[in-house]
């Protein structure tokens, strides 16, 4: 009975002493877009997450090797003949360009913040067009046209993109090339 008064006594101390006042306290710190992108060092992170989306593109077998003739179905590797017989589809597993779009994304966003905050990072603007520029090129050899973003998706849309030629993918590619020496 004793256990019973001290837990209903503690159960009372604890919901009557609450204050909100604590809980409503501003966070000692935070990072946003718009604290982030004050320095060489701000851009070298972000870099990170570009090098980081552009491993998960290519960390695969599946626009590679399963579509050559190095790999055959069998009991040790079903369900590739997709890849290797080329009929890919929208229900094929894996076949989708979420990671592509997401690394050309975070390309695209990080030549606009250095452009919009004025920061010097050649060599990490350099790897950044290297890496679109390789996606672009993956993404032609694999699906033949595909939409070419320029601009960091900032916005939603339900709007499907509609696609670019190949050839004109290539040839804007050879462009920059060109443009950058």
């Amino acid at each position: 009975m004793k256990n019973y008064i001290y837990l209903i006594a503690l159960l009372l101390f604890v919901g009557l002493s609450s204050c909100e006042e604590q809980l409503d306290i501003t966070p000692v710190s935070d990072i946003t877009s718009a604290g982030f992108w004050n320095s060489e060092e701000d851009v070298e992170a972000f870099a990170l997450s570009i090098y980081n989306s552009y491993r998960a593109i290519t960390n695969t077998t599946a626009y590679s090797e399963r579509r050559a003739d190095l790999v055959v179905s069998g009991s040790q590797a079903d369900g590739l003949g997709d890849e290797h017989y080329h009929t890919l589809s929208q229900t094929a597993n894996g076949q989708n360009w979420k990671n592509s779009y997401t690394a050309l994304h975070n390309c695209n966003l990080l030549f606009q913040k250095v452009a919009e905050f004025e920061l010097d990072a050649p060599k990490i603007k350099a790897d950044a067009y290297l890496i679109r520029a390789l996606i672009y090129f993956n993404l032609v050899k694999t699906f033949g046209d595909v939409p070419l973003v320029l601009e960091p998706t900032l916005e939603p849309t339900t709007e499907p993109l509609e696609r670019t030629s190949a050839t004109a993918i290539m040839d804007l590619r050879l462009k920059l090339i060109l443009s950058r020496q």
